[in-house]
């Protein structure tokens, strides 16, 4: 299976990141076994911020906005 590197740019709920690539929230633990998870009070899981994690390459999927400087 490919894989991409995907950064989290702030606590992301497990589940939308499933989402925005299409793939399951085991799907996405499986390939990081190594990530920092946490769980809010009776709430979602998160996924920590600024790691990068892996998600299955998907052609379309939604990438990191890139910074654009007009002059």
């Amino acid at each position: 299976m490919a894989f991409e590197i995907y950064e989290v740019v702030k606590e992301e709920k497990i589940a939308e990141v499933a989402k925005k690539f299409k793939t399951t929230i085991e799907e996405i633990k499986r390939l990081n076994p190594d990530v920092r998870y946490f769980t809010a009070f009776f709430g979602p899981e998160y996924i920590s911020a600024l790691q990068d994690i892996k998600v299955p390459y998907i052609e379309g999927a939604i990438k990191k906005e890139e910074k654009v400087c007009l002059l």
